[in-house]
Formats: C-alpha cells, structure tokens, sequence
C-alpha cells in the first residue's frame, strides 16, 4: 500500500498490531505518517530545528549526559535539563504542523541573558537536579 500523505509504500505486515497499525489502515498511511500524526497532540514536545525532543522520558541523569539550556519564546522562559530525549527528524511534510516551539542556548547565550537581566543567575545555577517541564 502506498502512503496518501507522503507516498512512501508500507507493509503492514513487518508492524505488530497495534493502535498505530489499525490507524495506518483506516487512514493509509505508512507508519512514520501515523507516528507523527499521532504525536501532533502531544503538549509537551520541544521542537528544535526540526528536530522533535521528549522531555518527559523519565531516565535518571548520567554523569557525562548533555546538559541542555533551552529558551521556550512561547512562555519567555528558560529551562535546564539533563533529560531530553530525540524521538527523532520531522519529515518535511510535518514541519508545517510542527514549528519550532524552543532554542538550545549555548552557555555563552545564557551569560548574557543574564547580563541583559532577562534571566537571573538563580535561574542559571540550579544544575545539581533536573527542572521539569
């Protein structure tokens, strides 16, 4: 079968039943469709760059794990964290329905927000625990 929204052609057969596999019938489309078309509800994934990130995958934080400094213009706040995962590269026909919503800050970036006053170096400091989201 051929995807309706991207043209890819899917086998039902290599995908276990499932919710998502009975949403790829009904709708005919291929199982990366129907992934990201289930996930355009979610509330909480952070887009950057065309790249979709879950901060809710509850892992305990590694030593040695990134540490993300992330600026959400929608709410003008900041957020730090150790616990991003990729879910993974929005197709180009889903970027439309998911717009980047946030910005990796580097940490020269948050210096000077700081010094702009925009961020306050107790919003900097909390690096010993994750903040969620």
């Amino acid at each position: 079968m051929k995807c309706k929204e991207c043209g890819k052609e899917d086998l039902f057969a290599i995908h276990e039943d499932s919710a998502e596999k009975a949403f790829m019938r009904q709708e005919h489309i291929c199982h990366s469709c129907a992934f990201w078309n289930l996930k355009q509800h979610e509330t909480s994934i952070i887009i950057i760059e065309g790249i979709a990130y879950d901060p809710s995958y509850n892992r305990p934080p590694v030593y040695g794990t990134g540490r993300y400094n992330i600026f959400l213009p929608r709410t003008n706040s900041y957020k730090f964290t150790r616990n991003l995962t990729c879910i993974g590269k929005i197709p180009a026909h889903y970027l439309p329905i998911f717009p980047d919503n946030a910005k990796f800050l580097s940490d020269n970036e948050v210096d000077t927000l700081v010094l702009l006053k925009v961020l306050t170096q107790s919003d900097v400091e909390i690096e010993l625990e994750d903040i969620p989201f």
